[in-house]
């Protein structure tokens, strides 16, 4: 099993513990315990109040993905990934629901990846590569430490 996974695996785990699930106590806490500070939900003002709920329904998944591409992007430093590579690397993609190129975005927006002026082939077309920043590796050291 590789390390992505068993700490992914270790994340639900404790999901799981934090909603009341019985789970051993024992558990080291894992690299996406600690959620990244990102705006609390991405609707306009604009956008109708049905809008505006799911996004904020959509928070919690959202540090859950955050923490999983974060994780990505930390063991591809320094060469970086397009947002495809980290949702595929993360297993995000598999989720069709799951709109791992916004939070790439928000990572990005938020400081803890960064562009690096080079242009990858995706399935599709040319992406940008994406590091993760200063800020973002401690972050993840952090939550490593934790």
């Amino acid at each position: 099993m590789s390390r992505g996974v068993a700490l992914m695996g270790k994340w639900d785990e404790a999901k799981r513990k934090a909603l009341g699930m019985n789970e051993p106590a024992e558990q080291p806490p894992s690299l996406f315990d600690e959620p990244i500070s990102i705006p609390e939900h991405n609707a306009r003002t604009s956008d109708p109040e049905t809008s505006k709920r799911a996004a904020r329904n959509v928070v919690p998944r959202a540090s859950n993905q955050h923490g999983k591409l974060l994780y990505v992007y930390d063991a591809a430093y320094p060469a970086g990934l397009i947002d495809e590579e980290a949702g595929t690397r993360s297993g995000l993609s598999a989720n069709r629901r799951c709109c791992y190129w916004k939070r790439c975005n928000e990572l990005r927006t938020a400081g803890y990846i960064e562009r690096t002026g080079g242009i990858r082939r995706g399935s599709a077309d040319d992406q940008t590569v994406s590091r993760i920043t200063e800020k973002g590796r401690d972050h993840a050291r952090h939550m490593r430490e934790l």
